[in-house]
């Protein structure tokens, strides 16, 4: 879903951001949402693809691969059926031969009944990258190396 605050942010790192400086957490002090989950659908997202020289259903495939990867090198089980949802939504655009991109990881549990599965945990930042080192897996080291710091904090072995 394209959002007024993931273009803003796309566009402030394009005028701002020499490389991956800038990572969020929002809500404060919701790190304790990760505790004890132990399995989730990990989904990997481009949300914003603004003139990149690169193909993005090909992207979002590898994509889809490293975030799977790294989720489970971190610990938790990754499968289609876990109840619930983590997503690594990537949005990006191009400038010349560099890559401006913020990426969210969030984290959403699936609640029966009613359909809805809020956002309970959430993390991110915004990089620029030269246009040739721009690859899936290193869009997706964001979302991993965030969400991984937290959950095994939350859940340490």
């Amino acid at each position: 879903m394209l959002t007024s605050t993931r273009i803003a942010a796309v566009l402030a790192a394009a005028i701002l951001l020499p490389s991956r400086a800038l990572a969020q957490v929002f809500p404060e002090s919701n790190d304790g949402a990760l505790s004890g989950v132990t399995a989730f659908d990990a989904q990997f997202v481009t949300d914003v693809w603004l003139e990149i020289d690169a193909d993005e259903e090909r992207f979002r495939a590898r994509g889809q691969t490293a975030f799977e990867r790294g989720v489970r090198s971190a610990g938790p089980e990754v499968s289609t059926t876990a109840p619930n949802y983590l997503f690594c939504v990537i949005s990006a655009t191009q400038r010349g031969d560099v890559v401006f991109y913020n990426y969210d990881v969030d984290y959403h549990l699936y609640r029966e009944g009613n359909g809805v599965q809020p956002l309970e945990w959430t993390s991110g930042g915004i990089s620029s990258i030269e246009a040739e080192s721009f690859t899936a897996d290193e869009a997706a080291r964001g979302c991993v190396e965030a969400f991984a710091r937290v959950w095994g904090e939350q859940n340490p072995s």
